[in-house]
């Protein structure tokens, strides 16, 4: 649990826990180092977060009962590709019960455009791979694909979202309650 509190994860493994895995609350911040790390079968979310902020790098997370990674209100999500440097991080998030990524007033954004050989793929989860609801701000650019999600691929709901040159998108892309959604490339 962090509370205004940095804490960088650097080939670390979180596994089952009944709870999620890392929560950061208010004025908190996660992110992640050389080695990957792994965050599986935990009984909640893997990663959640309210009024936090989450930079999502080199990490396989996997087959949790909640979602692979939670932004609550006031909090802001980013999955990015590649390491601080410039090295390659695949980051890949599939197989959570709930869902891939769901973000719900926060900023979401993936930082994925400088490592072409390293991929940002959510898929095989039980319900929507990428949710984003009542976002100020959304942008999926770069090397990203989605796929092969139970409930969809992508949701948007009272959120801009842009989606960019890069990305793949195998399957629906759905844009309710004055959703905008701008596809650029």
């Amino acid at each position: 649990f962090l509370y205004n509190a940095r804490v960088t994860l650097d080939g670390v493994t979180i596994q089952n826990s009944p709870f999620n895995g890392v929560v950061i609350a208010e004025g908190g911040q996660l992110d992640f180092g050389g080695a990957p790390s792994l965050i599986n079968g935990i009984g909640g979310d893997g990663i959640n977060t309210t009024a936090g902020v989450v930079v999502v790098v080199n990490v396989t997370i996997s087959n949790n009962a909640g979602r692979g990674v939670y932004g609550g209100q006031g909090s802001s999500v980013f999955l990015g590709n590649q390491l601080v440097g410039g090295a390659d991080a695949p980051l890949d998030i599939f197989g959570n019960a709930k869902g891939g990524v769901e973000v719900e007033g926060a900023n979401f954004r993936t930082l994925a455009g400088g490592a072409p050989n390293s991929l940002i793929h959510i898929h095989n989860n039980g319900d929507v791979g990428l949710n984003i609801g009542a976002s100020p701000f959304a942008d999926v650019a770069g090397h990203v694909k989605i796929d092969g999600n139970a409930g969809g691929q992508i949701e948007a709901a009272a959120s801009t979202v842009v989606i960019e040159n890069g990305v793949q998108i195998q399957g629906d892309v759905a844009a309710f309650l004055n959703a905008v959604v701008y596809i650029s490339g």
